[in-house]
C-alpha cells in the first residue's frame, strides 16, 4: 500500500496534519501565518494549493472575499462543504481559471514542495498574470536544511510526501526566474522543527506592467 496515497484523502490528510502539530507547533505556526496574514491580506485574495483549506480560518479574520484552489478535488470538496459560503475551484496551479488582473494578494501556503522546478515557475507567472499592477505573493513552504549535522530535519525533508523540497536559494532563482519581484525573506518560522520553514513576500516591480 502507497502511504502517501492515503494522504489524498482529506480526512487521513487533516489526521496527519494534527500529529504533526502536536507539542505546540500548530499554535506557533498558526500565530506566524496570523501575523504574516495581518499584514498583508488586502482586498480580494486567492489562495492556489489550498489543500483541505486548514488556513481558512485565519484568512476569514482579515478578508471576506477569498477564493481556494487546488488539484485535488476530494480536498475541495471536502473544504467546500465545511464551509460552502465561499468561492472554490478545482484546477492545476499552472493554469487558474480566473481574469488577468484580478486579485490583490495570492497566497501559496506549503505548496511548492509538490511542484518541480518547471512547474513552480509556471505557477509564479499564472498567480502574477491574475495579480492586479500592485499585488503581491505571499510564499510559506519548506526547505531542505542548510546544517548537515541537522539529520532529523535531513531525513524528515527526505520523507514528506512533497518531492522537490529544496533549498532556499533554489527557490529564489526560480522567482527571479518568473518574474521581475522584490523579494522580502523571513528564514526560522517559530515552530518550525523538525522542518525548515521559510516565508517570502512577492512585490511586483513598478516596470513589470510598463
Amino acid at each position: 500500500m502507497n502511504l502517501y496515497k492515503l494522504l489524498e484523502n482529506p480526512t487521513c490528510y487533516r489526521l496527519v496534519v494534527r500529529l504533526f502539530s502536536m507539542g505546540g507547533r500548530a499554535g506557533k505556526i498558526a500565530g506566524f501565518v496570523d501575523e504574516l496574514m495581518a499584514r498583508e491580506c488586502r482586498g480580494r485574495v486567492l489562495e492556489v494549493g489550498s489543500g483541505t483549506s486548514q488556513f481558512r480560518p485565519i484568512f476569514l479574520k482579515y478578508v471576506n472575499n477569498y477564493v481556494a484552489t487546488d488539484i485535488n478535488f476530494q480536498y475541495v470538496h471536502y473544504a467546500k462543504n465545511d464551509f460552502n459560503t465561499l468561492q472554490y475551484a478545482v484546477c492545476d496551479a499552472a493554469f487558474l481559471p480566473f481574469m488577468s488582473l484580478m486579485f490583490d494578494r495570492a497566497f501559496c501556503l506549503y505548496l511548492f514542495h509538490h511542484l518541480s522546478d518547471q512547474q513552480t515557475v509556471n505557477t509564479l507567472k499564472e498567480m502574477q498574470r491574475c495579480l492586479k499592477p500592485d499585488g503581491k505573493i505571499i510564499i510559506v513552504d519548506l526547505f531542505q536544511p542548510e546544517k548537515r549535522w541537522d539529520l532529523i530535519s535531513q531525513l524528515v525533508a527526505y520523507l514528506d510526501r512533497g518531492q522537490y523540497v529544496r533549498r532556499r536559494n533554489l527557490m529564489i532563482s526560480l522567482i527571479k526566474e518568473s518574474g521581475n519581484f522584490e523579494v522580502e525573506a523571513h528564514h526560522g518560522v517559530p515552530g518550525e522543527w523538525p522542518y525548515v520553514m521559510s516565508s517570502f513576500v512577492l512585490s511586483q516591480n513598478s516596470d513589470t506592467y510598463r
